[in-house]
């Protein structure tokens, strides 16, 4: 989600549609996921369950903790490893190619 905002370029409109998309997914598992499989969207909910039930629910309460980092984790390595690269210039190069420093850098002043 956080992607869609990373450069300060990056337009309005492409920001909503991937929060629209973000969400459209959400629904999604509401819909399907935790009827069928009993899936759980808000951690804290499982393991304060897991701790009233106990036994089978405790004995599963490993992968409410694990898997959400393990997610995070190829997630990062994916959106990485597909995201264009930031070519950086220096600052000299920069200011070189802008018409108005350029324009500035003749029009100065120099000094006494």
């Amino acid at each position: 989600m956080l992607g869609g905002f990373e450069h300060e370029t990056c337009e309005r409109i492409v920001a909503i549609f991937r929060i629209t998309d973000n969400f459209c997914v959400l629904v999604l598992i509401h819909l399907i996921a935790i009827p069928i499989t009993n899936a759980s969207v808000n951690p804290a909910r499982s393991i304060a369950s897991a701790l009233f039930v106990g036994g089978w629910a405790l004995q599963q309460l490993w992968l409410f903790i694990v898997a959400p980092i393990v997610g995070a984790v190829v997630a990062a390595a994916v959106y990485g490893a597909l995201r264009a690269p930031i070519e950086r210039i220096s600052l000299t190069r920069a200011e070189e190619s802008l018409p108005s420093e350029q324009l500035q850098r003749r029009n100065k002043p120099k000094a006494a």
